[in-house]
């Protein structure tokens, strides 16, 4: 169960500030409560609806997080703007690259993780087509082992690296937030150092489909990734989190990644809806032969729309 939240404000009100409690439970974290501050806005009716996120949390594995973000499109999707910043402190659990590691082989592992990432598109042509860049700043310090497979902790490293990305980007969804129409193509291709010197080449691509007809959505996700050996393992591709819902992201790297999901929101009145979702990917090492041990996924959730102006759901 979680609460998250979706939407944004109406046309009456181009500026909000909505606090948001969060409670819910995932692989990684088992039980966590936090807090949400968030600001949507619209500036002018030529602008894109936008929004600003403050995020904090604690979970039951003494996991402390902190993150803000924001996705900004300019007056006439002239551009676009969005960046992340992410500090944590938390225990965390490490299996070797792969898509058939034993569960059991395992190592738990204590580091701070921190991470910056701001990027800028502009329109470029029609039909609203927009190419720029990236930067992005990622760290993972004072690992410290906890327990488990001493052989597995081997495969653990501390590391800082920098990264500089090329974008290319078509983007017709009508909300940034909850889109209901519309759809997302994006490419992007990064290079990548290294504090040791290494560097190495990664690529992303991530395609959303959005389809509306009366009370319900239809969404459709296909999320490719691929990264690199000799990047840290912290910037492997991990199968799980919102590519793959269900499974503990981590417990299957490699360097590449491929997922697809589907989810059916069907609305039952004004403020009630239900949810179904399914999926199918992996997470491999290219020379492995383990391309297609596919890991299936699939669910079912509520929404209940508790602010019926900004649109805030409570997802269970």
């Amino acid at each position: 169960m979680c609460f998250g939240r979706a939407g944004a404000a109406d046309s009456t009100s181009r500026f909000r500030v909505l606090p948001v409690p969060t409670l819910g439970y995932a692989p990684e974290t088992r039980f966590y409560v936090g807090a949400v501050l968030m600001v949507p806005f619209q500036l002018t009716p030529e602008h894109r609806l936008a929004a600003a996120k403050l995020e904090a949390s604690i979970t039951q594995n003494r996991q402390r997080l902190l993150s803000a973000s924001w996705d900004y499109y300019l007056g006439r999707d002239r551009g676009f703007s969005s960046g992340n910043i992410l500090t944590a402190r938390y225990p965390d659990y490490y299996w070797q690259p792969g898509s058939n590691t034993p569960g059991h082989l395992y190592t738990r592992f204590q580091a701070r993780k921190s991470e910056f990432q701001t990027e800028y598109l502009k329109q470029v042509a029609f039909n609203k087509m927009f190419a720029g860049g990236a930067i992005r700043y990622a760290s993972m310090q004072q690992l410290s082992y906890m327990e488990g497979d001493s052989f597995v902790w081997q495969g653990l490293n501390s590391g800082r690296l920098f990264g500089i990305s090329c974008i290319g980007s078509h983007d017709s969804r009508d909300n940034l937030l909850n889109p209901h129409r519309g759809m997302l193509l994006r490419w992007q291709i990064g290079m990548n150092t290294t504090h040791r010197g290494n560097i190495y080449a990664t690529q992303k691509m991530d395609i959303r489909w959005f389809h509306t007809e009366e009370k319900y959505t239809l969404a459709l996700r296909l999320y490719v990734q691929r990264g690199n050996v000799r990047s840290p393992f912290f910037d492997l591709p991990a199968y799980g989190g919102d590519a793959a819902r269900g499974y503990f992201t981590g417990r299957f790297r490699g360097d590449r990644l491929a997922c697809f999901q589907t989810e059916w929101r069907q609305g039952i009145s004004t403020r009630l809806g239900f949810t179904l979702f399914a999926g199918l990917g992996n997470a491999w090492m290219r020379s492995s032969g383990e391309a297609l041990m596919l890991k299936p996924n699939g669910g079912f959730g509520f929404r209940f729309m508790a602010d019926r102006r900004a649109k805030v759901n409570l997802r269970f």
